[in-house]
């Protein structure tokens, strides 16, 4: 079994209101009016509120570009959270063209103010050179500077550095540290993370129960790699029962998420359908109850144990009608069957709509399915 590998980008803190709210302002209760009434007055505090209102769509509609332009105002007198924002701004292309240049400088600019976050940011930058020279020793003290401060991206991104080895020689053990630091604060990357090194035993002892459970943790937080990785030891049963139930329940979770790794396990479930149905018998009733409850993965599977006699007996319209509602949840796999159905038409099951077969077809072309384009491509061109 191959769990998916750790995550080895590094992680920029957001522009989130609560988050950056939380290490300066106090909440929203004054309202509109008066913050702008400050504002205006050239209050350094009350432009950068205004300029967090504006972009949350707090009391006021969502305009970036203001939001960009009172953030300034508060950053040119020097206030370090709106510098920092104006950093990701910049970053991000958010009410201004992007240009990481100026990014580079306003995160520098609040970095020497002790801002955590903008210091995690400044080292992502000087990581991967971005606006400024790539520098992978300014980077680790940058991290280090915010990560000693108990900010969690810092902490994760020392993780990424050590398990990487970038600037510094690699080091299992000290990543699985950093990562534990993040984990246990509720990080979701770093749970995850911290996961997959219990279950390879990198960095810290093997335990498939440890692995487990923080894994468990950050798919909770619909983190995709973490529900992917969930149903790959449910599926082998690794620090956990086998339960093949359970398992197509985090792949679906994370496919749900556009996650490729889970929806290519998925697919493989319906390739293996022909083979699955040997014992398909046993597993109707989970499979059906599944399929009751809305799991496009488990309807795709009944449909075609239905079109195909195996394990239940033989019904075409039941196979289509099972297909079709895997297909209107999204499932790409069940969007080609059911189109490859209305192409041709199946007596007693389905009769012949190539309106419709374009229709499946686009939807699963959507998706990145390319039997789906290629089906659309053909129709559309007959």
């Amino acid at each position: 079994m191959t769990l998916q590998k750790t995550k080895h980008t590094f992680i920029y803190k957001r522009i989130v209101l609560g988050l950056v709210l939380g290490l300066s302002f106090p909440s929203f209760a004054a309202s509109f009016e008066t913050t702008q009434t400050f504002a205006k007055q050239g209050d350094a505090f009350h432009q950068a509120k205004l300029g967090m209102m504006y972009l949350d769509g707090q009391t006021v509609h969502t305009n970036n570009v203001k939001a960009f332009g009172w953030t300034q105002k508060a950053a040119y007198q020097g206030h370090s959270v709106a510098q920092h924002n104006l950093g990701l701004m910049y970053e991000n292309g958010v009410g201004v063209p992007r240009n990481y240049i100026l990014a580079a400088n306003w995160y520098q600019k609040a970095a020497d103010k002790d801002f955590s976050s903008a210091q995690s940011n400044l080292g992502i930058m000087y990581q991967e050179g971005r606006g400024i020279p790539q520098d992978y020793i300014k980077a680790i003290e940058w991290f280090q500077k915010a990560a000693d401060q108990g900010n969690i991206e810092a902490q994760h991104n020392l993780g990424i550095t050590y398990q990487e080895g970038r600037g510094v020689p690699q080091d299992y053990v000290k990543a699985s540290e950093w990562f534990q630091k993040a984990a246990d604060q509720g990080f979701a990357d770093s749970q995850h993370n911290l996961g997959v090194a219990y279950y390879k035993g990198r960095g810290v002892p093997q335990d498939d129960t440890k692995a487990f459970e923080w894994i468990q943790k950050a798919a909770d937080q619909d983190f995709a790699n973490a529900q992917y990785s969930l149903g790959m030891m449910y599926q082998e049963g690794r620090g956990v029962p086998q339960d093949d139930t359970k398992a197509i329940e985090w792949f679906q979770k994370a496919a749900d998420q556009d996650y490729k790794e889970a929806q290519i396990m998925l697919e493989k479930l319906y390739r293996k359908s022909e083979n699955a149905s040997q014992n398909i018998a046993k597993e109707t009733e989970w499979l059906r109850e599944l399929a009751n409850q809305g799991n496009a993965s488990a309807q795709g599977l009944l449909g075609i144990a239905y079109l195909e006699g195996k394990g239940v007996k033989q019904n075409t319209t039941e196979g289509f009608k099972w297909l079709r509602k895997a297909a209107t949840q999204g499932s790409a796999g069940a969007q080609v069957l059911l189109a490859l159905g209305y192409e041709d038409g199946v007596e007693d099951g389905l009769e012949k709509d190539e309106t419709l077969a374009k229709k499946w077809y686009w939807e699963a072309c959507n998706k990145g399915r390319q039997t789906g384009c290629e089906g659309y491509e053909k129709l559309a061109n007959k």
